[in-house]
């Protein structure tokens, strides 16, 4: 009892921070999606770089008590987080259908809602651990509150917005009892930035130091990717690599999925058909489905860590029925083993 007295004087100490540095200057509004009118930042995270969980179904607890969403998706970008208290006399309704109505004017699609307990699941808003109150968020009607899931494209990628509205009842906190809340998350979808740094070591005698492996130089640009579609269609792609009978794709192959989700920034409107293609090593089935594999993997890394919306990238698989060299020798079989971007009418589905 005594534990559970100091976790929540502590979490009633930080609210009332929070809460009392409402005079100083409020944290920006994702540019976006804004805030209600007259609502006030109670609490604010921004992160240069966080995965979050999208939920794309109601909650459950599984087999072994494990909390999880029936459907989801995990994306990677630039966290922003507020947490709003919005006037007083405005309803849960009123407030979230506002957001509801804000996000598809500026072209947010919804990927999921739900509301209350029957239509998210018991477990929802502890699985979804709802702003700075988590577990104690205090939902006075566990039937009213509204959750909603919404994905943006744009010229700069993919943004993704958790939207979660209730009114709030933990009435030892009281500049919010009773007041709707507004919990806002953002992902701005984006490739980890590569901040790793190679300390040489000395080796050897005379203590001479070793210096990093570099990685290869790709031996084409975006733009040469471009002009090979704008001329013949497709661009082939040899530079992704994969683990030996498997999709995983390596991490040497960053550079050249770079360029590819350069060349679709570049190119707002080119929608591309990633085409998979192996040697001859294996049967002809199995290799259909491993160069499906592949192909998805890499549409899957484009919208994951790239943020080009799917609705441009197709992927399927043809084996090894369109070599481009002979696969009786090594360096035939390298050539044969690619990824190729072939153009895709932007009306056809």
């Amino acid at each position: 009892m005594r534990s559970c007295f100091v976790a929540v004087a502590t979490l009633v100490f930080s609210l009332s921070l929070s809460l009392g540095a409402v005079a100083q200057p409020q944290p920006p509004d994702h540019p976006l999606v804004g805030r209600f009118a007259g609502a006030e930042v109670v609490a604010a995270k921004d992160t240069d770089f966080d995965a979050l969980t999208v939920p794309l179904g109601p909650a459950y607890r599984d087999e072994n008590k494990v909390m999880r969403f029936k459907a989801s998706e995990e994306v990677e970008g630039k966290v922003t987080w507020r947490l709003y208290r919005v006037p007083k006399g405005k309803s849960v309704l009123q407030v979230y259908r506002n957001h509801e109505r804000a996000l598809k004017q500026r072209g947010f699609e919804p990927l999921f809602s739900c509301t209350g307990n029957r239509g998210c699941g018991f477990f929802f808003r502890q699985t979804l651990k709802l702003g700075a109150l988590r577990e104690y968020a205090g939902v006075s009607n566990e039937e009213s509150y509204r959750f909603l899931a919404a994905r943006a494209a744009h010229d700069k990628g993919q943004t993704y917005v958790l939207l979660a509205v209730y009114e709030h009842s933990f009435d030892l906190i009281r500049d919010l009892y009773g007041r709707t809340l507004v919990d806002l998350r953002v992902v701005d979808v984006a490739p980890l930035k590569d901040e790793i740094t190679t300390v040489a070591k000395p080796t050897g005698k005379g203590g001479k130091e070793a210096t990093a492996p570099v990685t290869e130089p790709l031996p084409f640009t975006s733009q040469d990717l471009a002009t090979s579609i704008a001329k013949e269609g497709r661009a082939a792609v040899n530079q992704i690599y994969f683990e030996t009978d498997s999709a995983v794709i390596k991490p040497e192959s960053r550079p050249a999925l770079e360029a590819i989700a350069q060349l679709l920034r570049d190119n707002p409107g080119l929608k591309v058909l990633l085409v998979g293609h192996t040697d001859n090593r294996g049967g002809l089935q199995y290799n259909m489905d491993l160069s499906n594999r592949r192909a998805t993997a890499v549409r899957d890394a484009l919208v994951k860590h790239y943020g080009i919306a799917p609705a441009r990238l197709g992927a399927a698989g043809v084996g090894f029925l369109a070599p481009v060299a002979t696969n009786t020798t090594p360096e035939g079989r390298a050539k044969n083993r690619r990824v190729e971007l072939v153009e895709w009418p932007p009306d056809v589905k």
